[in-house]
């Protein structure tokens, strides 16, 4: 059967089964709230985000953002939380036998293994590590976290003090 919906200033403020005289034939997806220019009816713009629909838009792209990984000495890591909390670990461990004496630079069996060390990069390949390369490495991810955690911040400064934000904005994130 067919709608018709009845105008007030360009929009659709009621709309019925049947035909009237007053009202303008649309199809059935048309609703209150709905434009219509006299000719073609448009769904009613977006209404704008709530400062806590946009705060959750930029903590998941933070996220996101993180988990897609970092580049250090021209290799791409993973850096999951799981990754994260491994990389602290063995920077960590690193950290101990440089100051122990045993990681020294070009030491690649200074983890106390019979093999050498190395970490698994976003390709799958193994990238052999020293200790203060180990120790770089764990900064660089700490620095990745840190800086999308700031941008992060920034952003929701912004929208608490009244602004809209577009969290998938390139240009607001770390490269």
């Amino acid at each position: 059967m067919q709608c018709s919906a009845y105008i007030e200033n360009g929009v659709v403020t009621n709309v019925i089964v049947g035909t009237m005289d007053n009202h303008v034939p649309c199809e059935d997806e048309v609703g209150i709230g709905w434009l219509y220019d006299g000719q073609t009816f448009t769904p009613p713009p977006t209404p704008p985000l709530t400062q806590d629909e946009q705060i959750s838009q930029v903590n998941a792209e933070r996220d996101q953002r993180i988990i897609a990984g970092f580049e250090f000495q021209a290799h791409r890591y993973q850096s999951r939380p799981q990754d994260l909390e491994r990389m602290t670990a063995t920077g960590l461990q690193a950290q101990a036998a440089i100051q122990a004496g045993t990681g020294q630079a070009n030491n690649v069996r200074w983890h106390g293994e019979d093999r050498d060390f190395a970490w698994i990069n976003a390709d799958n390949n193994l990238v052999p590590m020293d200790a203060p390369t180990v120790l770089a490495f764990a900064r660089t991810a700490n620095q990745h976290v840190r800086a999308h955690t700031l941008a992060a911040r920034l952003m929701k400064d912004d929208i608490l003090a009244g602004h809209q934000v577009d969290a998938e904005n390139d240009s607001r994130w770390p490269t």
